[in-house]
């Protein structure tokens, strides 16, 4: 009885919680610089052979839409230890939002093991960490009020239960209930019930963002046709995208395709805008490249900006980002020439004059 209790106590609060973000969101409809995103998922540590560095695909979104001006609440959970420290000093840095920072007493803050090749990443995740424990009364009370026009999440911070189901309850409320829009990007991990994760993830998203290799991916799990992969431009392989998309109920598919650039397809399955990529890159590595991307289209959409120019934008950070080692840049000077005139950037001396760090609060 006391857990049934206490479960439609949640319930409740969730809703008056989502209702209260939904009028602050419809009050500032009219302010197209304003509102924001919710980010919901890992932060964690990749460590390099030669270097360790906070990331996390979420992690990497927030702060780089921070960076370029749109406010971004990161949800996720942190080990009460020096690493958990590291993630709230580069989310503080950048100017992310800390009350969705949760502390777990625990379980220690995530850490992945990164070996970079030629051709691609090769990631070692640590298992059973604070990120897998997501709670949803303190991420409810993150959200509290919040003007926030997207959600965005992926697949990796689904690998655990709790984590997966305090995902799933804010990304259906937030889209299903509240007219958001909800954003996933898929970013494919090799981890145990990956088909069944992309499949009720897929059901929850509005915005649907693969690379070229995931989308054939997706194709032969939940295509009609057992003909994947298909050629970018037959007729089959554009049919195959047409029921995806409606299979899912997604309202667009954007697809990154490295050196050969971008594309978009809208609610009908029609290829709308399709981009070049950005020319003579001298890639350093291509680390975060793809956060890159939904940090600049998410903080464009945001900032009202079109469609065409968000998905341009987009492509150009990506290529910007290959051009450093990692994911995120020490400076939020990297992204001054994006910002619009509002916006202030701080100085490269951010790197060594961190926020000072928020009051931890530790939950279970």
């Amino acid at each position: 009885m006391a857990q049934a209790m206490v479960q439609v106590m949640v319930q409740v609060n969730a809703q008056s919680i989502f209702q209260n973000t939904a009028q602050s969101r419809a009050q500032g409809e009219n302010n197209k610089a304003k509102g924001g995103v919710i980010v919901v998922g890992e932060a964690l540590l990749d460590i390099f052979p030669s270097r360790t560095v906070v990331g996390g695909a979420p992690f990497n979104v927030a702060c780089s839409m921070a960076a370029l001006g749109a406010d971004a609440c990161l949800i996720t959970r942190l080990g009460n230890d020096a690493n958990g420290d590291l993630v709230r000093a580069g989310a503080a840095r950048f100017g992310v939002g800390l009350n969705g920072l949760q502390t777990d007493a625990v379980r220690a803050t995530g850490t992945v093991q990164v070996r970079v090749t030629a051709t691609e990443n090769h990631f070692s995740i640590a298992d059973d960490q604070a990120w897998d424990y997501l709670d949803l009364q303190p991420a409810l009370d993150a959200i509290e009020g919040q003007r926030a026009k997207f959600l965005y999440f992926g697949t990796l911070a689904q690998r655990s239960k709790q984590s997966r189901d305090t995902i799933r309850y804010l990304a259906d409320r937030f889209g299903g209930q509240f007219g958001g829009r909800v954003y996933l990007d898929l970013n494919l991990r090799e981890m145990p019930d990956i088909r069944a994760i992309c499949k009720d993830s897929l059901a929850l998203a509005d915005i649907l963002k693969v690379n070229e290799e995931e989308l054939r991916t997706l194709l032969e799990w939940f295509g009609e046709s057992s003909a994947a992969p298909l050629p970018w431009r037959s007729e089959n392989f554009r049919a195959a995208v047409t029921a995806l998309i409606k299979k899912f109920a997604l309202t667009c598919l954007i697809v990154t395709r490295g050196a050969k650039g971008y594309a978009y397809f809208d609610v009908h399955g029609s290829l709308q805008i399709e981009g070049d990529a950005v020319k003579n890159v001298a890639v350093a590595d291509t680390v975060g490249a793809g956060d890159s991307f939904s940090a600049m289209f998410l903080a464009s959409q945001v900032q009202g900006l079109s469609l065409d120019e968000s998905l341009a934008r987009a492509s150009e950070l990506a290529a910007a980002i290959c051009g450093i080692n990692g994911a995120v840049p020490p400076s939020r000077d990297f992204y001054a020439r994006w910002c619009p005139p509002e916006a202030g950037h701080a100085s490269a001396d951010d790197v060594k004059n961190a926020a000072s760090q928020p009051e931890r609060q530790t939950h279970g």
